[in-house]
């Protein structure tokens, strides 16, 4: 069956995890897992949210994909903000350049990736007051959300 908006139907667990399902008309809906080029599953089930403002935030510590990111400024402190993605398990030294940057276009962010943004050390998310590299906020600039493996 191929894909398409009519074959593949999007399911909403109890828990707010969110699925795909094929639906070939039966009564009954089959999972399946999307995959990668290589085969690999593309499961984003992880959520990383700030629930303060903040500057910075340790998304994972270890290997993984993301799927989504998103930050969003607690009002906006100017149009100098960035919000910057390391392959790291802690914050960088100012100067540092970022894996990943999101511009922030009226205090909000986002990204997507089909098959995944790969890091393999950890995923560090930190608002920067410059976009070339590193040079992180220091006033609980906003909020960080993320769904990754």
């Amino acid at each position: 069956m191929a894909l398409t908006g009519s074959s593949v139907k999007r399911f909403d667990d109890a828990t707010g995890d969110v699925f795909a399902t094929w639906d070939d008309g039966s009564k009954e809906h089959q999972s399946f897992v999307m995959s990668d080029a290589d085969g690999q599953p593309i499961a984003y089930g992880f959520q990383g949210i700030s629930s303060v403002a903040e500057d910075s935030k340790v998304i994972k510590a270890s290997a993984g994909a993301a799927g989504e990111l998103h930050a969003y400024l607690d009002g906006l402190s100017g149009t100098a903000v960035c919000a910057m993605c390391f392959n790291a398990t802690s914050l960088p030294a100012n100067g540092t350049t970022p894996y990943w940057r999101i511009p922030l276009i009226g205090g909000v962010g986002s990204y997507w990736f089909p098959t995944g943004l790969l890091f393999t050390t950890g995923l560090v998310m930190a608002f920067s007051s410059t976009h070339a590299n590193l040079t992180v906020t220091t006033g609980s600039e906003g909020f960080f959300q993320t769904r990754h493996r």
